[in-house]
C-alpha cells in the first residue's frame, strides 16, 4: 500500500516506521528541514514540496499542543492540514487521524473537505485512528498494539482500515465505533490514567498527615481491590455504586476528613458524582412506577416525586 504520513513527531515516526517493516511504501511530510533531513531512507518532503501523489491511506499524526494563555487544546495545526488533503485525493484515500482530537473535529475535516467539493465516499474515505503509544516505546507499542479502535462513518472505510491492521492484533481487539466514539476514547484513556495518578497522590497526602506510609497501602489495594485486579469491574456507566460497604464507608470517611480539616477535593467528588447518579436513578424509577401503577417509595432527592 502507498501511505503517506503527514507530521513525523514520535506518532508519526512509529506509525510510518512500523508500516514500513511490513512491507508498505511510507513517505513522510512535515514542516521541518531537520526532521525531513533525519528519515534516511524514506520519502520526506515539506508540505509545499508534495505535487499530489496516488495513496491508499494519509494518515494525520499532528500535534494538537495545550495553549496555556488561551486555556484550551489546540486543534488549529490538524484543521489547517484540510488544505493539503483536498490536494491529494486522487486515489480515493482512506484519511486516518491519528492525533488526539477533541469530539466533533472529525466532523469538521470531513465538513471541511466537502465544502471544498470532495465528497466523502467518494473522493475520500475518513477514519479516526487514536493511538495510544508511550514516547519511549512508540515503535515496539505500534507493531504490538493491546487494543486498535476505529472510528467511521461506513463500512467501506472501516473495513478498509481493518484491512491494513488485520494481521497486528486478534480481531476481538479491534473495536469499530463511531468517530465520536473514537475520538473520547483517546481523552477517556488518559484521563483515566490522570485519574489514578491522581486519586493515588490524594491517599499519600492524607497518609502524610497521619504520618504513615501511603505508598505501602496504594500497594496493597493493588492486590485487594476488585477495581485494580478486575479489569472490567466499574467500566458501565448510569448506575450510582451501592451495597453494603462503598455508600457508607465513602461517606463516613469524608466525614472524617471535614472533621479533621483534610481537605481531599478527589475523594468528595467521588461521593457528589455517585449523588448524581443516585438522584437519576430514583427519578428513573419513580417515573417508570407511574408509568406501571408500580407504588415506589420515593427519597427526598427524587424529584419527579416532588
Amino acid at each position: 500500500m502507498q501511505i503517506l504520513i503527514i507530521g513525523a513527531g514520535f506518532v508519526g515516526k512509529a506509525t510510518g516506521f512500523g508500516f514500513s517493516k511490513r512491507g508498505h511504501d511510507v513517505t513522510f511530510v512535515d514542516i521541518s528541514d531537520t526532521v525531513i533531513k533525519n528519515l534516511n531512507g524514506f520519502k520526506a518532503y515539506k508540505p509545499e514540496e508534495l505535487k499530489g501523489g496516488s495513496y491508499d491511506f494519509i494518515f494525520i499524526c499532528l500535534p494538537t499542543p495545550y495553549d496555556f494563555k488561551k486555556r484550551e487544546q489546540d486543534m488549529s495545526i490538524v484543521k489547517s492540514s484540510v488544505n493539503l488533503l483536498s490536494k491529494l485525493l486522487d486515489n480515493e484515500p482512506t484519511i486516518v487521524l491519528r492525533s488526539s482530537v477533541l469530539p466533533g473535529t472529525s466532523r469538521y475535516m470531513i465538513n471541511r473537505l466537502e465544502a471544498l467539493n470532495k465528497v466523502e465516499g467518494k473522493d475520500f474515505y475518513f477514519c479516526t485512528n487514536p493511538e495510544f503509544l508511550r514516547a519511549k516505546t512508540a515503535l515496539e507499542d505500534f507493531l504490538n498494539p493491546w487494543v486498535i479502535v476505529i472510528g467511521c462513518t461506513n463500512d467501506i472505510a472501516y473495513n478498509n482500515l481493518h484491512n491494513l491492521y488485520k494481521d497486528f492484533i486478534d480481531e476481538q481487539y479491534i473495536y469499530k465505533v463511531t468517530l465520536e466514539e473514537a475520538e473520547l476514547t483517546k481523552y477517556t484513556h488518559n484521563l483515566f490514567n490522570a485519574a489514578k495518578i491522581s486519586f493515588t497522590n490524594q491517599i499519600w497526602l492524607i497518609s502524610k498527615e497521619l504520618g504513615i506510609n501511603g505508598n505501602r497501602i496504594m500497594e496493597i489495594v493493588s492486590e485487594s481491590a476488585e477495581g485494580s485486579w478486575n479489569k472490567k469491574y466499574g467500566t458501565r456507566g448510569g448506575m450510582p455504586y451501592g451495597g453494603l460497604c462503598l455508600p457508607k464507608d465513602t461517606k463516613g470517611f469524608i466525614s472524617w476528613l471535614k472533621r479533621n480539616n483534610i481537605d481531599a477535593p478527589l475523594i468528595k467528588s467521588i461521593d457528589e458524582i455517585n449523588d448524581i447518579l443516585e438522584e437519576m436513578a430514583e427519578n428513573n424509577l419513580a417515573a417508570k412506577s407511574v408509568r406501571d401503577g408500580i407504588y415506589w417509595k420515593p427519597s427526598p432527592r427524587c424529584k419527579v416525586c416532588q
